[in-house]
């Protein structure tokens, strides 16, 4: 009789546990959004440019990629809850499984990216892992979590595509990149100079004005006989420049998860 009960009490602990842990996913949109920030992190414009952004690249390359915010997952391992809500909610392409979960529980102060069987190949554990620790956590530290979602997703796509640079520039080396330019600036500016200090010698000293039109030959001869003139270089005045800043939005089309699912690969992390 003791053995019955002891498994009857196992049992309903197991029975607890899991319907806890089910009300700690988070239903199912309809209709159907990749954006679904239910932690209320993200601002009406932000969401939409996350959504625009999500939908243009589901259009290219037919993998579904949906970010959900909640509030807390409890005691439960946010790697858990974020291939769950994968399969739970179908996203990606059923047979081809190529749906992605980017989840953030935000007191708890956990990120994780749950990639579905047919993305695990261009986007293994260690990639998402960089993605995560290089755009995700500065950002999200900071409070950015637009940008923190925005620069992610952005590695993401490229990684799919195969174009995806793991090893970011470090300040280091910009700062390298920005003085090699302009030790190569100056000495191409100081070329320019020579050249045209070499053919002014040659013309008896006389002062070289280009314009766009060519050689300023009025110029030209009012400095002839005069000694030498440090030769000065003009050039006319383009128009002026500028850009239409033409923005707009607009609903979106109906789509709906296609039924993929996951093994469990991703990673993530706490910020």
């Amino acid at each position: 009789m003791k053995q019955v009960f002891k498994i009857f009490c196992t049992l309903f602990i197991i029975g607890f546990h899991l319907s806890t842990f089910a009300q700690s996913i988070p239903d199912r949109p309809i209709p159907a959004k990749l954006v679904n920030d239910l932690a209320d992190v993200l601002s009406d414009s932000e969401e939409y440019q996350l959504e625009s952004q999500l939908r243009r690249d589901m259009d290219t390359t037919s993998t579904q990629i949906v970010v959900v915010t909640i509030k807390n997952i409890g005691a439960y391992d946010i790697s858990d809850v974020a291939l769950k809500i994968l399969r739970d909610w179908g996203v990606g392409q059923k047979g081809k499984d190529n749906g992605i979960v980017i989840l953030a529980a935000m007191e708890n102060r956990k990120i994780w990216i749950s990639t579905g069987y047919g993305v695990e190949g261009a986007l293994p554990d260690l990639l998402t892992k960089r993605i995560v620790d290089t755009y995700i956590k500065p950002n999200f530290k900071k409070g950015n979590y637009f940008e923190g979602f925005s620069s992610a997703l952005t590695a993401i796509q490229s990684a799919l595509k195969g174009e995806f640079n793991a090893d970011p520039k470090s300040p280091k080396g910009d700062a390298t990149d920005a003085f090699i330019f302009l030790l190569i600036l100056l000495a191409i500016i100081f070329l320019f100079f020579f050249i045209f200090y070499k053919a002014s010698k040659r013309n008896g000293g006389r002062g070289v004005v280009v314009s766009s039109d060519g050689w300023d030959e009025e110029n030209d001869r009012r400095n002839r006989g005069r000694g030498y003139t440090p030769p000065f270089i003009f050039w006319d005045g383009g128009g002026s420049r500028g850009h239409d800043d033409d923005s707009g939005g607009g609903g979106f089309g109906g789509f709906d998860f296609g039924g993929g699912s996951g093994g469990g690969g991703g990673a993530g992390g706490d910020w």
